[in-house]
């Protein structure tokens, strides 16, 4: 499915000198900083998403191409802006109060919704109930469990909610504990206002329509095109916008393609934007040539163990097979651009201070290339756990979700594994539903798991593997582990809270209760004449500042 009091993150959106396997350098992505003003061309842009939203309700919507869409037609409290940096949106000022748990946030005067009615406090403090409301279907409601006693009202357990209406203008929120990243937080989708009218009119159906999505945020939905060769999705720009003179482009056009034909669509200026690569090309080459970007994602792929299973509750076994899986063959071969993990907390998290990467400072907790020297470590661990040269150790299960990329990366572990420990693996590839029941009833040795950050701050991939936590599919606890992370929740020293996350980070490794595979990377490609276009290290895409220049 997402910091600082009185100081913003800013999000660090492209990371000079971080390099894959091979040794190539990203490409940092260049925000042109004038406003194109006199520039004549039309202000039109051809986006590419691979899949058909199934909602635009920013209650419910989960994937990233959903989250994009929603973020280009609503706004909250904050905005992000050049390279993720927060800023004010639909607030002009915030007040807080002396222990960080009260925040009372003043609307802008001439915030609009798309129809030219005022926004209003009633219409966040509607949006964030209805989230919470028990019984709301949604998968994110987890991000407004900030918000004093929001877990207890989402369960059933209080009519007490940390949100108060003051006024049309003015909206306090109380937290459950000091939150540093909050602010941040107010730019997820969740947060969104949403009319009230306009939404339970037609409950059902009124992210679906065109006369129905009113939003508030710099483009309105004009047309939602399902039946098409190429279906799509068109937004112009929004009149009512607060800051629509700031807004250079006149209209989006999200096209769905799937797959590698966004390349091909790309080459004949059928699109401006894409993020596929067809398997036949050299993306070392491509990115060489300046033809495509990556950059850092806040996506973390990995395997966990079954700890409550036999033999994988020997940490010594964890360690073992961790030891022995070769992460750059799997960069190089399948996951091209991406990163070998090293840790967990992929690159691009900012530290103690926004100039600093939580990786970088965390350091390399595990080779990304496999030694001699590991591999002889590694059955060592094997033996001493009881499993010499992997004599009686059972036939390992691995479960994976059936993608091509999926296959090809498990291939690799069960080679990694059946080669250099003796332990025989049988790889169990299963359409998403049948995966995700034997996940949740832990039916498996070995499971492929991943997470996309909700918002760039260590904890929110740490925070996974506290004792209880519904995304700890691995059943892991640790008192120490879930000590520190306690600590780190209930720090405001930026200096503190970090070291907690660091030392919890090399816990989970050190116990291996999880088996990084690699960090993500945003890998996309533009027209030139796109100008200030990027995606950040969460993927987001902020058209808002986008304009086109054909002259230059």
């Amino acid at each position: 499915m997402l910091k600082r009091v009185l100081k913003p993150i800013l999000l660090v959106s492209l990371i000079l000198g971080i390099t894959v396997g091979c040794g190539i350098k990203k490409t940092e992505v260049e925000l042109d900083k004038s406003a194109g003003e006199n520039n004549v061309t039309t202000q039109e842009v051809v986006d590419a998403i691979t899949s058909t939203p199934a909602t635009l309700d920013p209650s419910i919507c989960n994937s990233i191409d959903e989250m994009n869409l929603d973020a280009q037609m609503f706004e909250g409290l904050y905005r992000k802006g050049v390279n993720g940096k927060i800023e004010y949106g639909t607030a002009e000022s915030v007040q807080k109060s002396s222990d960080n748990l009260t925040y009372t946030f003043n609307l802008r005067k001439d915030a609009k919704w798309s129809d030219g009615k005022p926004v209003t406090a009633y219409d966040y403090e509607y949006a964030w109930k209805r989230v919470l409301t028990p019984g709301f279907e949604t998968d994110v409601d987890y991000m407004m469990f900030f918000i004093k006693d929001a877990q207890k009202y989402r369960n059933g357990k209080t009519k007490d909610l940390g949100i108060k209406v003051i006024d049309n203008s003015t909206l306090e929120v109380e937290l459950e504990k000091p939150t540093p990243y909050f602010e941040q937080l107010l730019t997820f989708h969740t947060y969104y206002p949403l009319r009230k009218d306009i939404v339970e009119r037609e409950p059902k159906v009124w992210a679906e329509r065109e006369d129905t999505l009113i939003g508030n945020g710099p483009f309105i939905i004009s047309k939602i095109e399902k039946g098409a060769n190429i279906p799509y999705i068109e937004m112009n720009k929004n009149e009512n916008y607060w800051d629509s003179k700031n807004v250079k482009l006149s209209k989006i056009t999200t096209k769905i393609i799937d797959g590698e034909a966004q390349w091909e669509n790309f080459k004949q200026n059928n699109i401006d934007i894409g993020l596929r690569i067809p398997k036949d090309k050299d993306i070392n080459q491509l990115l060489k040539d300046k033809e495509i970007i990556s950059a850092p994602s806040l996506t973390t792929e990995y395997y966990i163990f079954n700890i409550k299973k036999k033999p994988f509750d020997n940490v010594k076994v964890r360690q073992a097979i961790n030891m022995v899986i070769d992460r750059n063959r799997i960069v190089d071969e399948v996951k091209r651009g991406a990163y070998p993990a090293t840790g967990f907390v992929p690159f691009g998290i900012p530290d103690k201070s926004n100039d600093l990467d939580f990786r970088k400072i965390g350091g390399d907790y595990i080779h990304s290339q496999v030694s001699e020297t590991d591999i002889t470590e590694a059955r060592e661990l094997l033996a001493q756990a009881g499993y010499p040269d992997g004599k009686n150790f059972p036939t390992l299960k691995l479960l994976i979700n059936d993608t091509a990329s999926n296959n090809s990366i498990s291939a690799i572990f069960k080679e990694s594994v059946e080669k250099r420990l003796n332990i025989k693996t049988e790889v169990v590839s299963l359409d998403s539903a049948l995966f995700k029941e034997e996940r949740n009833n832990t039916d498996f040795d070995i499971c492929r798991m991943n997470w996309v950050a909700d918002f760039a701050d260590a904890s929110n991939f740490l925070e996974l593997f506290v004792t209880g936590s519904s995304n700890n599919k691995q059943h892991w606890s640790n008192k120490e582990y879930d000590r520190l992370i306690i600590e780190a929740s209930n720090s405001v020293d930026e200096a503190v809270r970090m070291e907690r996350l660091h030392d919890a980070e090399k816990i989970m490794i050190n116990e291996a209760s999880i088996l990084p595979i690699y960090f993500d990377s945003n890998i996309f490609y533009y027209k030139p004449y796109v100008k200030n276009f990027t995606r950040s290290p969460l993927e987001e895409k902020n058209f808002r500042i986008v304009y086109i220049d054909k002259n230059n």
